[in-house]
């Protein structure tokens, strides 16, 4: 078996909302759905929204979440692997990976795994859930945590992988304050 596969420690990222502050991007699509909504329908100016939102040109807008840096720091010194897991398509990777290389988050320990063309009608809570038990699987781990801002995400991993309970956060900041707890946010990603 190659070792270089496996892992004890494994800590599953989400980006956006976690790493990432995307609400500028997301803002940009929607005064463009907005713009599109009585010309073209809901239909059609949601399906505007999302082509914008996800358009890998607008990640120079994106921004990195205050202290991230150091906590992903800090996870890697404690000995985790780092996997980037969201639900961002596989048409922004490229743009992704450069914005994480430019922020000095990227590194040939880390993997990013975006959501493929196959799994684009699968709904994201259940992709999600499929990644993150392939993965500490396939990394053998002893200990997985799980970060991510939507709570959808965290309540379909309640479940053990392997023989494991996966520790989950909706902040990077609560692995290392856990008293402070989780807010109650809306997703700022949605259009109203």
């Amino acid at each position: 078996m190659n070792t270089s596969l496996t892992t004890s420690k494994l800590a599953l990222i989400d980006l956006d909302g976690v790493v990432i502050d995307a609400t500028a991007r997301f803002a940009r699509a929607e005064e463009i759905r907005v713009i599109h909504l009585t010309e073209l329908g809901d239909k059609e100016a949601n399906d505007r929204y999302w082509r914008e939102a996800l358009n890998p040109a607008y990640t120079h807008m994106d921004t990195l979440i205050e202290g991230a840096d150091e906590h992903l720091a800090s996870l890697r010194r404690e000995g985790f692997r780092i996997i980037y897991l969201s639900s961002r398509p596989e048409s922004m990777r490229d743009a992704t990976l450069k914005w994480l290389l430019e922020h000095h988050l990227f590194d040939d320990l880390n993997l990013l795994v975006l959501k493929a063309g196959g799994f684009q009608f699968q709904k994201t809570v259940i992709w999600y859930d499929w990644m993150a038990d392939t993965l500490a699987h396939a990394f053998q781990s002893q200990q997985v945590l799980l970060v991510s801002n939507r709570p959808s995400n965290l309540d379909a991993m309640k479940r053990p992988l392997l023989h494991l309970q996966p520790r989950a956060y909706k902040r990077l900041a609560d692995i290392f304050d856990p008293a402070h707890g989780a807010d109650d946010i809306d997703d700022p990603f949605f259009p109203d």
